[in-house]
């Protein structure tokens, strides 16, 4: 097996062993062509308070591309889809790629970077995670048990902050904040008082890292309340997502196929076999779009002979001209 092989393999098995379900994207049919290789829903992330000595577990989701080349370096159209899928899905896009130290989550625009062996301590718990951004390390402070200290007097928020060599405003905002400090400041807070001042960086720290990145990357924003969003992707087997974000649910994602500019019966296939395999995973519906109807009873012949029948529930029909969703994107 290749070593490329392998390390899909690799995240495959990681992904695998703590998640609801993951989705393998085999579209583009080259490699190399793809922005996302597995999306996997319902991860668990195990944590754990360090002053009660309790496990928490929360769920979250996380969308991946693994590089196997050498000096890797995220192309445009990759983070672009990346990012665009990781917030339709609300989850985090991460770029695997073994060229990178352990244990350090690379923050490089609005994707992350890590190795295989990080991605799996992220998910697991099992180890210290710094994050590299702005040239320089990052842990992140146990704001639950500083706090704790802090109401119970066995501390005074002003120690801690002259320990930091920070104002007390500034540590204020860093506990209601991400808990971000630099590997200098966590060398001094352990030397003061303990290794349990400081914590691992947490895949809901990466969350809310890119959720507060930017205004929405959405290609479309709609609705009476501006709470349809659509998102136009490039390299992958769905060509839009579109996701109502109401103020306290959120609908589930719908996808679309769009049929144009597709080379071969064979690339076709595959990009629909790929874009059911997410809207299954999702108990949604793809919709997939053609320019004729002479184009959609192909496609509907195409899906008889590798399903035996048409999957209805969870794939929809339509023409172009029908679908604001094109008309309003093209």
């Amino acid at each position: 097996m290749s070593s490329s092989a392998s390390l899909v393999r690799r995240v495959r098995e990681v992904l695998r062993e703590s998640s609801e379900e993951v989705v393998e994207l085999e579209y583009p049919l080259s490699s190399r062509e793809r922005s996302i290789d597995f999306v996997a829903t319902g991860v668990v992330i195990l944590g754990e308070r360090r002053y009660s000595h309790t496990s928490i577990r929360e769920e979250g989701q996380i969308v991946v591309r693994v590089s196997t080349l050498r000096r890797y370096n995220v192309s445009s159209s990759t983070e672009e889809d990346l990012a665009k899928f990781a917030e339709a899905i609300d989850g985090v896009p991460f770029v695997v790629s073994n060229e990178l130290y352990d244990n350090i989550v690379y923050e490089r625009g609005h994707v992350f970077l890590g190795n295989e062996r990080t991605l799996e301590n992220l998910i697991k718990s099992r180890e210290l995670i710094a994050l590299y951004r702005r040239n320089e390390l990052y842990v992140a402070l146990n704001t639950q048990l500083i706090e704790r200290e802090i109401s119970r007097r066995g501390i005074r928020i002003s120690e801690i902050s002259d320990v930091l060599g920070v104002s007390r405003k500034s540590l204020e905002n860093y506990l209601k904040g991400l808990g971000l400090i630099s590997i200098e400041k966590a060398e001094r807070l352990v030397t003061e008082y303990s290794v349990d001042m400081v914590a691992s960086v947490s895949y809901s720290i990466l969350k809310d890292i890119f959720r507060r990145k930017t205004t929405s990357r959405a290609d479309i924003v709609g609705g009476v309340e501006r709470d349809l969003r659509v998102y136009k992707l490039s390299k992958t087997a769905v060509d839009y997502v579109v996701r109502e974000f109401k103020p306290n649910e959120a609908s589930p994602p719908r996808f679309y196929v769009e049929l144009r500019g597709i080379p071969s019966l064979k690339e076709l296939r595959a990009k629909l076999l790929n874009a059911i395999k997410l809207a299954k995973a999702y108990g949604t519906v793809l919709s997939v779009v053609a320019s004729s109807v002479e184009e959609l009873e192909m496609i509907k012949e195409e899906l008889k002979k590798e399903f035996g029948e048409i999957p209805q529930r969870h794939v929809s029909f339509s023409l172009t001209v029908q679908e604001p969703v094109f008309q309003r994107s093209s």
